[in-house]
């Protein structure tokens, strides 16, 4: 029954007696009218139900992806409440539990794709008497079947943890088993031309063609320092020249003359090899922690420096090479790669790390994205690829370098340590699983 049937019938026929009674029975009949509306008021407020949440707004997160990689979204709802929880609805016919109740803010939740499509994900809220708000809009989001296929593979006596590409050759540092030179003129089918074995571990390797026509791969080579290859024929590659460290050799970078050595804990280490038989240490330079790789471009080293992030390097003057920046990382700096204004770290635990390097006195960290591995190796063409140890070979859309996207992976049989790409293809150093190699999506 309404309200309206439940007021007393003298309420309802107050206008019509009003009319003929006298003005002292208007005057009753009044205060007995007043009287009902205030039982009609009282009873109408005590029937009123709570307000629901408000509807959740937009959820906020990606709007594309690929199968198979977790995706975060977040909404937020306000309550007269105040404690406010959330579900997803993903669009794939799933819906996701309720969050924990808040009183205010943003709340997030995660999910994966199973099959490609564009899914409408949209939020609700619930406040903790059991009232539901009304579904948000929908954010539409369309996953992609990642374009990221495992085409080829060459096995290796040692365990790779670096390598380089050079024309049509694969040289792979294969730590005891030395240098291997792998003949990648067709991906698909890889296979070793020759290989170099010296006393040492081959940490990592740069190779590059000298202005005499020589080809030349620079290998840093542990505890024996500096090897210089003579890979011009790639069938019988022999030793040019070597320059021993104090240190560990883990890694290197060629410019102009000069090899730049990673030297573990004795720093970062210059070496002339303008004649390749007889190179020389000609500077050095201690860094806060470990160098552990580096990258060299406009006057300036970039040493991957372990915890203690990117350490920049004055080298104008190469006998006297000096620190001039550090930029702590939340990780641990184990690879470093230089692509215009910016530095892409492998930052160990933590994943990939991106750094604006535009003021080299001023390093600036940009983003960041947690892989599941532990990132050993990094390399950039058109998308950032991470060596990822045991969770293989990831790889990130940069063009939003403070929010790095993750848009594809490949498992590997191995532990991924090293990554160089070329063109569409990565180059994979896999450990005991040798070299792998990979074609990716334009």
């Amino acid at each position: 029954m309404s309200l309206v049937g439940r007021i007393p019938f003298t309420c309802l026929r107050f206008v019509r007696d009003a009319r003929d009674d006298t003005h002292g029975g208007v005057v009753r009949q009044h205060k007995e009218f007043v009287g009902c509306i205030l039982v009609v008021l009282v009873a109408t407020m005590g029937c009123q139900k709570p307000l629901p949440p408000t509807t959740p707004i937009l959820p906020e997160g990606s709007t594309s992806g690929v199968v198979g990689i977790v995706y975060s979204y977040q909404t937020a709802a306000t309550s007269v409440n105040g404690f406010v929880a959330y579900r997803f609805d993903w669009g794939d016919g799933r819906l996701s539990n309720w969050t924990e109740y808040t009183t205010g803010g943003r709340l997030s939740q995660s999910h994966i794709w199973f099959s490609p499509g564009t899914f409408g994900v949209k939020a609700q809220a619930m406040d903790e008497s059991g009232g539901l708000s009304d579904w948000s809009p929908n954010l539409d989001v369309a996953i992609a079947v990642g374009g990221i296929n495992s085409i080829g593979q060459c096995e290796t006596p040692g365990c790779a943890l670096g390598v380089a590409i050079m024309g049509s050759y694969a040289y792979v540092a294969d730590y005891g088993s030395g240098l291997r030179v792998i003949d990648v003129s067709d991906p698909t089918t890889p296979f070793e031309a020759g290989s170099f074995v010296a006393s040492g571990c081959a940490e990592f390797v740069v190779a590059f063609n000298e202005s005499t026509g020589t080809q030349l791969a620079c290998v840093a080579y542990g505890t024996s320092g500096l090897y210089l290859v003579d890979v011009t024929t790639p069938s019988s590659p022999h030793l040019e020249g070597s320059c021993g460290t104090p240190g560990y050799a883990y890694g290197l970078a060629v410019s102009g003359g000069a090899a730049f050595v990673a030297d573990g804990g004795s720093g970062l280490r210059v070496i002339d090899i303008s004649s390749p038989v007889a190179p020389v240490e000609i500077g050095s330079c201690a860094t806060p922690r470990r160098a552990l790789a580096v990258a060299a471009q406009g006057g300036y080293a970039y040493v991957a420096d372990g915890e203690g992030g990117l350490c920049v390097v004055d080298i104008t003057d190469l006998a006297h090479p000096a620190v001039v920046a550090v930029c702590s990382l939340p990780g641990c700096a184990e690879d470093i790669v230089l692509e215009g204004s910016r530095a892409y770290v492998a930052d160990g635990g933590t994943g990939l790390a991106i750094v604006d390097v535009a003021n080299p006195a001023a390093p600036t960290l940009l983003g960041t994205y947690a892989t599941p591995g532990y990132a050993f190796g990094v390399d950039v063409g058109n998308y950032a690829c991470v060596a990822d140890d045991t969770s293989g070979l990831r790889v990130f859309d940069i063009s939003n370098p403070a929010n790095p996207l993750e848009v594809g992976y490949a498992d590997t049989p191995g532990q991924a340590y090293g990554v160089a790409i070329v063109g569409n293809y990565a180059y994979v150093a896999d450990g005991v699983s040798g070299l792998r190699v990979f074609s990716m999506m334009p």
